[in-house]
């Protein structure tokens, strides 16, 4: 392979070293004649290859915070079809106001307004808990989300203290929904 390396020069026999990187720039362009390529060695010293690795460094180091830095923005009304218990769906809006890591606003529904308690933002992920009370019941329901692109958040509801949800005394299965951007009709 490394006969192949150097198109055909032979080393001498014994232990080779090497101390040096070798940068190559390879370069193709397809003419009417056929394809032309260029190949440009350069010998870089150490010293050049432990710049060379600080700068790798510093642009991932970039990378991945500019991708913090671009969470998801939860901000405004979202609108939902949300599975009912009876087999159809409640169209519910949530109006969302993020502040740092704080998640506040509203659920709205045919049933009424209800307060956001316990909001968090983490990256593109939500989570926020909405409680009812009917009579003598206090529901709390449990949403979490993930942005599923600009417009787009991806919900798991759970409730609990609902007395006999499933028919056996425990709460319902999760429901998964999508909201989406935009006022409600």
């Amino acid at each position: 392979m490394l006969e192949a390396a150097l198109n055909g020069f032979h080393l001498p026999k014994g232990r080779l070293r090497i101390t040096a990187l070798l940068r190559l720039r390879v370069s193709a362009c397809d003419t009417s004649h056929g394809l032309t390529i260029q190949v440009r060695s350069r010998i870089c010293s150490k010293g050049d290859a432990r710049i060379m690795k600080k700068l790798i460094l510093a642009t991932l180091f970039f990378a991945v915070s500019s991708a913090v830095a671009f969470a998801a923005d939860f901000n405004g009304k979202w609108t939902a079809d949300i599975p009912s218990r009876q087999g159809g769906t409640m169209t519910t809006t949530f109006t969302l106001k993020v502040d740092g890591a704080k998640l506040t606003g509203t659920m709205s529904s045919q049933m009424g307004d209800a307060d956001i308690t316990n909001g968090k933002v983490v990256g593109d992920t939500i989570s926020f808990d909405v409680v009812r009370t009917f009579g003598d019941n206090t529901i709390t329901l449990t949403y979490t989300g993930k942005a599923d692109g600009v417009d787009s958040i991806k919900f798991t509801r759970t409730m609990s203290g609902m007395p006999g949800g499933d028919g056996q005394g425990g709460a319902p299965p999760p429901q998964e929904f999508t909201a989406k951007r935009g006022a409600a009709n």
